[in-house]
């Protein structure tokens, strides 16, 4: 008996779903470079308007936000195009933001009643104008690394997975030297005068007189006795753990600083990220912070805010005395992931 052949049942092919890259910081650690690579130097992802719009950091801590905080965001990312992401040097980047400008008061309104259904909307937006030419959209606030384990951040995770492929990526450089960069931004100079003014204590005069004097190694040192253990920003560990856990193992991938931009290990490095991405990545952008030069850094285009974080180039003495702080930092890294990355500083130089 001959058997009986029927066509199958059509198989319903699900179309892919943008996949939206979310890049974590951390803060002063090549974040800008690792953006540049992405969308100068390959046409992986384009961010939209700007690098950093925070709006995530705004839905889930609108409670706690200040109306001068939420102001100054809102001025940083909307208020006039001069603050718009390659505006001034990447003409050919900067035009794929010129859909935000048919209706004039988008972005503008789109920091009102801000919401998680008006970040996909943005995405989505910028995603029918740049597919073609990129393979991805992106987010690159470093505030997103302080998503809330449960509630309000597994929810958001949760409606950004039904509408997009999330890929995160995250960037870890040394901490004392990521923090000693962090702390350099204290020397804007309007800043000073507050400080003096405001100073309550003889620790805060004197680091008041630092600021003033560009004296980088001393604030540096005397900010550590106070601020060291509550640097968010060096509780890697914290931060890769939560978002492994958010987004599923495998969803994350770590990049130690100063490997990804070691000559001796891009190969690998480009091979590791374009497995990660599905997308050949196959130059870096320089970085003003590797090799670390301190305050003779390279003053490369588009790096401004890497060029002028180090006011002097950190010493021995510093990097010494910094380690009895934040040892904890180091302990936790090695704890999790087995060893330190050589490029480190060697944790049992400075704890003997």
């Amino acid at each position: 008996m001959k058997a009986t052949h029927r066509p199958k049942e059509p198989v319903e092919v699900k179309p892919k779903k943008p996949v939206l890259l979310m890049n974590l910081g951390t803060g002063w650690s090549a974040t800008t470079p690792f953006l540049y690579t992405l969308t100068i130097d390959q046409r992986y992802c384009h961010p939209g308007h700007i690098k950093e719009n925070h709006y995530l950091y705004m839905i889930h801590e609108r409670d706690d936000l200040n109306e001068t905080t939420i102001r100054d965001f809102i001025l940083r990312t909307s208020a006039n195009e001069s603050h718009w992401l390659f505006r001034k040097w990447q003409k050919e980047l900067y035009e794929y933001n010129y859909h935000f400008m048919d209706d004039p008061n988008y972005i503008k309104n789109w920091y009102e009643d801000i919401s998680i259904e008006k970040y996909i909307e943005y995405y989505l937006k910028h995603w029918e104008v740049v597919k073609g030419d990129f393979h991805a959209v992106a987010d690159f606030s470093n505030h997103n690394w302080s998503l809330p384990y449960w509630g309000q951040g597994k929810e958001i995770i949760n409606k950004l997975k039904e509408v997009f492929d999330l890929k995160i990526t995250v960037q870890f450089r040394d901490p004392i030297r990521r923090l000693y960069s962090e702390l350099g931004t204290c020397f804007i100079d309007d800043r000073t005068p507050y400080i003096e003014r405001t100073a309550t204590d003889e620790k805060m005069r004197l680091g008041a007189e630092y600021l003033k004097n560009k004296q980088h190694n001393e604030f540096f040192k005397i900010c550590l006795d106070d601020m060291a253990h509550k640097s968010n920003n060096c509780q890697y560990v914290d931060l890769y753990n939560k978002w492994e856990w958010l987004v599923g193992p495998g969803n994350v991938l770590p990049i130690i600083m100063e490997e990804f931009w070691d000559p001796a290990l891009r190969k690998q490095q480009c091979e590791r990220l374009s497995n990660f991405l599905d997308a050949p990545i196959q130059k870096v952008h320089e970085n003003v912070y590797f090799p670390d030069k301190g305050a003779d850094a390279p003053h490369y285009k588009g790096l401004i805010d890497q060029w002028t974080s180090d006011k002097e180039t950190i010493s021995e003495e510093t990097i010494k005395y910094a380690m009895k702080k934040m040892f904890p930092f180091y302990n936790q890294w090695k704890f999790r992931f087995g060893e330190l990355p050589e490029a480190w500083e060697n944790l049992d130089d400075y704890t003997n």
